[in-house]
């Protein structure tokens, strides 16, 4: 089931990412790598909801 979020969730972030790696200017592109920070925090936030659920 993991690998079913991870696989839902990876290619939207890798394409945000890689916009934006593109389109910022030269001085803002390490806020691109931002995304795997925010697609990691998602993941994780929904694997911990979904373990909240079957728990209770």
């Amino acid at each position: 089931m993991k690998k079913r979020k991870f696989l839902i969730l990876f290619p939207p972030f890798v394409i945000i990412g890689f916009l934006l790696l593109l389109y910022l200017p030269k001085d803002l592109k390490p806020f691109s790598l931002l995304t795997a920070l925010f697609f990691w925090t998602t993941y994780e936030s929904w694997t911990l909801i979904e373990k909240k659920k079957k728990s209770s």
